[in-house]
């Protein structure tokens, strides 16, 4: 025989509903109510239940639990909260009366709408007479003897479903009711765990500390990568940011297998623009399968992984790379708006089309770059930087290039115009990338100045607007006119190009290379 048992108070409106959910599987449910004043007795009787009343103490769910398991008639207890269904009655009766051993762990998953978004393990079936719970507060079901009975871990699912603005009474409920848990056992680890994890959620970060402290100093063991964890939560919220970090370390260090921890840890870095090392942990993060014996936090198994990678990628200028891991994000939500137009600048980024049409430009080298503008540092040169590529520029203003001289970005700086680079005598190089400048020259100029390059080099890259795109002198400076309004058409036969954007926009761009035998030494 099999019975259900339920504690409950004013839970009208989903009661019947759990109940529900034991057809196939009970022979019975039996729902201790503590003080309901509102329709849960009506609902509960409705659904078939037997009621127990007048007992339970709401400061005590341990008691309202042992209390109504001894009141079972089953020789089997399942244990089910008013807000979850269990979603395979039938297959978990089955499972209970052909199996050996005497406490069964399920999956308890958190739900919103049909969506998981948290699941874990719990001991939710034992055989009667076990287990019995203690605390007031985060009950556990500890052994009746001596010994822990038989166990065994299976994939019966308890869909758990809070109704809405539950948590906003429960946060200091709970808070009370574990105060006279570290008062009645000051010598058990546990309770001071919980108490201040509960401090974490109130946002109380001092007291959080203070009870995790004692927590860690203690010989507690099993929440112990947990305290490490809501430690740094704390810290967090102090803005304590060193600590936040090294108390998120030890807690991934405790328990390797939390891919949201590591996550979590990344997007620190993030947010202090140590996009290298973010990247890094989200990478390590993706090997890590979902845990099967610790929280599963579905976040970070979807898109929200992909798209924190993509982020980064996008601030460190590795558009192409970074395309693939937001392709990936919006697999997950195809219809995701955001997520759309994250992968729309990807595919558009001038140096994700750099590095898909020219990846020979991502190998160290001697790199002459031609211009340089000095109000910005230009996002091409950081990621030749990144590349490793020992860098010349060749300047034609000469405040550029003291510009550029007193900020040491590049390793030799040469004034001269790029017209007449013949006369300047340079070696060869392993690439040459005059990006944003043909448009300041005339057309007419362009074959005869691409010949020169091509002389220096085995490798010519060229970027600028695609079309029309007026500039006037600016900064002084009278080169950074657009002489010309460049096409594809315009490059010669020998040259290959692409395009992003559209014609005559912002949006727009163009570039050109060839890729040769450099003839001059």
């Amino acid at each position: 025989m099999i019975s259900v048992c339920m504690i409950a108070r004013n839970e009208e409106g989903i009661i019947g509903t759990a109940i529900a959910s034991t057809e196939g599987l009970a022979d019975e449910v039996v729902v201790l109510d503590t003080g309901s004043d509102d329709n849960t007795i009506a609902e509960a009787l409705q659904a078939g239940a037997r009621i127990l009343e007048g007992t339970g103490d709401r400061m005590n769910k341990s008691e309202a639990r042992n209390y109504v398991n001894e009141q079972a008639n089953g020789d089997w207890v399942v244990i089910l909260d008013c807000d979850e269904k269990i979603a395979d009655p039938v297959g978990l009766r089955h499972f209970l009366e052909t199996t050996e051993v005497d406490t069964v762990y399920g999956r308890q998953v958190f739900m919103t709408g049909n969506t998981r978004t948290l699941e874990l393990n719990r001991m939710l079936c034992w055989r009667k007479g076990t287990m019995k719970y203690r605390y007031r507060a985060h009950e556990v079901p500890m052994p009746v003897g001596s010994e822990w009975p038989t166990s065994t871990k299976t994939n019966f699912v308890w869909e758990h479903r809070p109704p809405a603005g539950r948590n906003v009474w429960k946060l200091q409920y709970t808070l009370e009711r574990l105060l006279l848990d570290v008062e009645e056992y000051p010598n058990d680890s546990r309770p001071m765990f919980y108490l201040g994890r509960q401090y974490a959620y109130l946002h109380e970060w001092e007291k959080g500390l203070e009870w995790l402290g004692k927590y860690l100093a203690s010989d507690g063991w099993v929440d112990r990568a947990d305290a490490w964890y809501y430690s740094a939560r704390c810290y967090g919220g102090l803005n304590n940011r060193k600590e936040q970090i090294r108390t998120l370390h030890m807690a991934c260090a405790e328990m390797p297998r939390r891919r949201d921890w590591w996550g979590t840890l990344a997007e620190i870095y993030h947010k202090d623009g140590k996009d290298e090392i973010a990247v890094g942990l989200l990478k390590c993060a993706l090997e890590l399968p979902p845990p099967k014996d610790t929280y599963y936090n579905h976040h970070w198994f979807g898109a929200h992984i992909y798209d924190s990678i993509a982020v980064a990628m996008w601030k460190l200028e590795r558009h192409n790379e970074g395309l693939w891991y937001a392709e990936k994000a919006l697999s997950f939500e195809p219809d995701n708006v955001r997520l759309q137009e994250n992968l729309r600048y990807f595919k558009q980024s001038r140096f994700s089309q750099l590095e898909r049409c020219v990846p020979e430009l991502y190998k160290p080298g001697k790199l002459l770059y031609v211009g340089a503008q000095p109000v910005r540092e230009p996002e091409a040169l950081k990621s030749m930087r990144r590349v490793g590529h020992e860098i010349t520029l060749l300047e034609v203003w000469p405040a550029n290039a003291a510009h550029y001289e007193k900020r040491g970005l590049f390793d030799h700086i040469i004034v001269g115009d790029v017209r007449e680079i013949e006369k300047l005598n340079l070696p060869c190089y392993d690439a040459i990338m005059w990006w944003h400048g043909p448009e300041h020259i005339d057309l007419v100029d362009l074959p005869d100045t691409l010949r020169q390059l091509e002389s220096l080099t085995s490798i010519v890259v060229l970027g600028c607007p695609w079309g029309i795109m007026n500039q006037k002198a600016i900064y002084g400076n009278p080169y950074e006119e657009h002489r010309t309004h460049l096409l594809p058409k315009d490059f010669p036969q020998d040259y290959n190009t692409d395009v992003i954007g559209e014609v005559n926009a912002r949006s727009g761009h163009l570039i050109a290379w060839r890729i040769h035998a450099c003839t001059e030494s």
